[in-house]
């Protein structure tokens, strides 16, 4: 039977390499791991504490701010649950930081020690019978990951994530929902033509883009192109039939 299961592998690409561990090829994954993954599981136990009227009671009594979620429980949980929130959330903030050294790790590592100590007043709470959720093993391996690989914006699918509204959602809505492959195809092809900043003026250009002597090397390409070229004394002092340009982003 397991000799039969569809897209089996069964000579793995790394088996010629004695000194790969396929592990380390693992990156952590922010979106899926922390947002999709601990923070829904948080959420879920905490919900569990309180009542959904009285979670939604408590937060539409606070002003609309970042942060919310530990002002809720003030009053409702324990301290070592509140603790053990707090160190969750600081954690995943802190390991998402653009650029890292020895003291942020150090913070990140304290935060989950923190988690580590005070998360079993979840299970005190029977919200949790154990904590062997695959998502939350991968915290311990978040900081060796930043160590050896840099940071996580590195391997976030979260932008990668974000193309599927551009390239299906946004294609979707754009079709009458009938036979829409194609239509989306079509559009999505008509999307890429289109210049991210259109009609924009050479003056903008060359200071955007740094380039002060773009009208100078732009009329000696076009001179370039005529059939009858202008001497260039002259090409000086002429100017451009036209003053502005489709353009493409500054990358």
């Amino acid at each position: 039977m397991e000799d039969d299961v569809a897209g089996g592998d069964y000579d793995p690409f790394w088996k010629g390499f004695p000194y790969c561990d396929i592990h380390d090829a693992i990156m952590p994954d922010v979106l899926h791991q922390l947002y999709q993954g601990v923070i829904k599981h948080l959420i879920s136990w905490i919900q569990s504490l309180m009542t959904k009227d009285e979670f939604d009671s408590r937060l539409r009594s606070l002003p609309p701010a970042f942060g919310i979620l530990i002002a809720c429980l003030v009053g409702k949980i324990d301290s070592r649950g509140i603790i053990a929130a707090r160190s969750l959330l600081d954690f995943i903030h802190l390991v998402q930081y653009p650029s890292h050294d020895g003291r942020t790790l150090r913070y990140a590592e304290e935060a989950l020690d923190s988690w580590h100590a005070n998360r079993a007043y979840f299970k005190e709470k029977e919200v949790r019978d154990h904590f062997n959720i695959p998502k939350f093993h991968s915290l311990l391996h978040y900081i060796p990951s930043i160590k050896l690989k840099g940071t996580t914006d590195n391997g976030n699918t979260e932008a990668f994530e974000h193309l599927h509204i551009t390239f299906a959602k946004d294609g979707w809505r754009a079709s009458n929902k009938r036979d829409a492959f194609p239509q989306m195809i079509t559009w999505l092809s008509r999307q890429e033509k289109r210049a991210p900043e259109p009609n924009k003026t050479l003056e903008k250009i060359s200071c955007d883009h740094n380039a002060p002597m773009f009208v100078d090397a732009l009329k000696r390409f076009i001179n370039g192109l005529r059939k009858e070229p202008l001497p260039r004394k002259k090409l000086l002092t002429t100017p451009l039939p036209f003053a502005r340009l489709d353009c493409s982003s500054i990358m």
